[in-house]
């Protein structure tokens, strides 16, 4: 009788956890509001219930590498990849320990990555900082170049691929017959190629 007891006990006690728990939809919420501190909050109730959530333990990791808990980060991140190998754990844990400094792990975790998705760009954008920041000089040049010729030259500059600027400049006519004060004002529009070249015009008056 007491071990139906106990065990009607936890029974409930589960029930209640879960019913109070956090969902989903609540934690990706904050997330998109960009509270990361409360949206971890979130994912950690709903592990609570489900401790082998994949998906949760991904996101949570995430949270923590915007609010710069790296180490907490990269072991959420191996835990994912250990009950389910897969991308986003791989490439987050690459992420994790580069932000570490702790290249040669970053540099291991991008490898596992890229048998997944060879192009993926941030994968190899950070598997190329990772080796630059080992001074490995020629083989982060050449993972650059790589990286050029998947995504182009204008994804190592993160340049939009269209920019409208504002222009305005004070001019002072100190050295006229008017001495007065006026500016140039107008627009700029630019456009970012691939190749890396950037063409654009304008008008000021």
């Amino acid at each position: 009788m007491q071990n139906f007891c106990r065990l009607i006990a936890v029974s409930v006690l589960s029930s209640l956890t879960a019913l109070t728990a956090a969902t989903p939809q609540e934690a990706y919420g904050e997330m998109e509001r960009g509270n990361y501190a409360a949206a971890a909050e979130k994912w950690q109730q709903i592990l609570s219930v489900e401790s082998e959530f994949v998906t949760a333990l991904n996101n949570l990791a995430y949270c923590k590498m915007q609010v710069g808990d790296f180490s907490a980060a990269a072991d959420l991140y191996q835990k994912a990849d250990a009950i389910s190998p897969n991308l986003d754990s791989k490439a987050g844990a690459q992420w994790a320990y580069l932000a570490l400094e702790r290249y040669g792990e970053s540099r291991q975790w991008g490898l596992a990555a890229l048998k997944l998705d060879a192009t993926n760009y941030w994968v190899n954008y950070r598997l190329a900082l990772a080796l630059e920041a080992a001074n490995e000089n020629d083989a982060s040049g050449k993972k650059y170049g790589d990286i050029i010729e998947l995504h182009g030259a204008r994804s190592l500059t993160l340049a939009p691929r269209a920019q409208l600027i504002p222009y305005y400049q004070s001019i002072a006519y100190s050295g006229s017959t008017l001495k007065a004060n006026g500016f140039d004002a107008g627009m700029f529009a630019l456009w970012n190629f691939d190749s890396g070249i950037t063409t654009g015009g304008g008008y000021a008056m």
